[in-house]
């Protein structure tokens, strides 16, 4: 004697209420995806102005070198 499992009815209910849960994920895994996109560009933003400094301190050592250098040349008269 084998075995028969129940076959499952679905009602449009039943449909309407997956698909309702379903949009409601959805709904939920956009807002997620929202708000890690909100903070993913936070945290790029700051690291993009860190960077910016560094740069900015690094153009403004080779300017204060080269000049140092210029005025070290002309100093010394062997130009």
């Amino acid at each position: 004697m084998a075995v028969m499992m129940p076959r499952e009815k679905w009602t449009d209910e039943r449909l309407d209420e997956e698909f309702t849960r379903l949009d409601k994920d959805i709904r939920e895994l956009r807002r997620e995806t929202s708000d890690l996109r909100t903070e993913m560009n936070a945290r790029f933003d700051a690291m993009n102005d860190s960077i910016n400094k560094r740069f900015d301190r690094l153009q403004y050592t080779l300017i204060g070198t080269a000049v140092a250098i210029a005025i070290a040349i002309i100093g010394s008269g062997t130009f």
